[in-house]
């Protein structure tokens, strides 16, 4: 089946001239039967390959079972010019044991000195340094994030990982963060203000906030392009259905192409499918696959559409981070299109 390939800009003063192609969220994709989504990979050609973390389907990483045989052909498949960086997602971690993480970090083997498992640490390759880091705390449900309880085990889970990363470091800092929430949250501190959170609590959110704005791109994926799950929305269709995060912005064609868009949706979205998402809870830019951005000052406020010289000029003038979230495999939810989302970032000079 026909994967599809979304390109992104992101502007820098560290570093450019860099490709990286982001995959997330492949639940144990059937590769040998799909060899279109290794084709494209390769023709794309990128400085680096980033698999952002739900790679396999309630961590099946212990033995030598089909889903970790076939990931391992899959990664050998699209190793072979740029190096793959892989980092861990909530079906990743399920029933996760010392085994199920001996067994992922055996992935390595799939190309030795090409394929790296990160497991809450970091490697620098070509300017570039790659953090991973997932919480082990249970914070993906709407509900735990919305109180606050998710991004404190956030922080307690990134303080017991001893990850550093100094802060205006020359390297071109890279978090792999599978939820993007977590790092919006974690981010953006004004975030928190309507937590029933004590002075203790703020301070140390006002340090992670900090620790946060250290990292230049967070990669991530988890909302499998934006779609609501209906075995959810059926139970309890008021608690899913307001929370814009879950609605998607664009609908796209099997080629990739932009149908339609729908920017209301921003209203009430914190974060939304097929976007590079920049900001915080006043100044906010959106860039849809298409080219087209979108700036949003204050959440209450409809966007308006903006060029790229000013989209540029917002996200400097407010220290703004980007958030890449690729769209995974749409087959998780049994959708009519069974295709694998390739995202493409191109780094390029402010």
């Amino acid at each position: 089946m026909k994967s599809l390939v979304v390109n992104y800009r992101v502007f820098t003063d560290k570093i450019c001239d860099k490709d990286i192609i982001l995959l997330t969220d492949l639940h144990g994709f059937h590769f040998k039967k799909n060899k279109d989504i290794i084709d494209n990979i390769n023709n794309e050609k990128s400085d680096m390959i980033i698999i952002s973390g739900d790679v396999l389907h309630s961590s099946k990483y212990i033995g030598d079972s089909r889903s970790k045989k076939e990931l391992e052909y899959f990664l050998g498949a699209i190793s072979e010019e740029s190096p793959v960086f892989i980092g861990l997602g909530n079906h990743d971690l399920f029933g996760s044991s010392e085994d199920a993480k001996i067994g992922y970090k055996s992935l390595e083997n799939a190309r030795n000195g090409k394929v790296f498992p990160l497991f809450n640490e970091s490697v620098v390759h070509d300017g570039i340094r790659i953090t991973e880091f997932h919480s082990k705390h249970d914070t993906y449900a709407p509900a735990v994030q919305e109180n606050g309880l998710g991004i404190l085990g956030f922080d307690e889970d990134f303080n017991d990982s001893n990850i550093v990363i100094p802060y205006n470091d020359q390297l071109y800092n890279i978090l792999i963060c599978h939820n993007p929430k977590h790092f919006e949250q974690a981010r953006c501190i004004r975030k928190h203000l309507s937590f029933d959170i004590n002075q203790e609590q703020f301070t140390r959110l006002l340090a992670l906030s900090k620790k946060m704005s250290s990292f230049d791109l967070c990669l991530s994926g988890h909302l499998h392009n934006g779609y609501i799950p209906l075995s959810l929305t059926t139970k309890n269709p008021s608690k899913y259905m307001d929370k814009g995060y879950w609605e998607m912005p664009m609908e796209k064609d099997i080629n990739g192409s932009v149908k339609y868009i729908r920017p209301w949706i921003f209203k009430n979205t914190d974060l939304c499918r097929g976007t590079v998402f920049i900001g915080d809870t006043e100044h906010r830019i959106i860039e849809l696959c298409d080219g087209s951005y979108y700036y949003i000052y204050n959440s209450s406020k409809d966007p308006v559409k903006i060029s790229e010289k000013q989209a540029i000029d917002i996200k400097k003038m407010y220290n703004l981070t980007p958030i890449v979230i690729s769209g995974g495999v749409n087959k998780y939810f049994n959708l009519p299109i069974d295709n694998a989302e390739i995202t493409k970032i191109k780094l390029l000079k402010k």
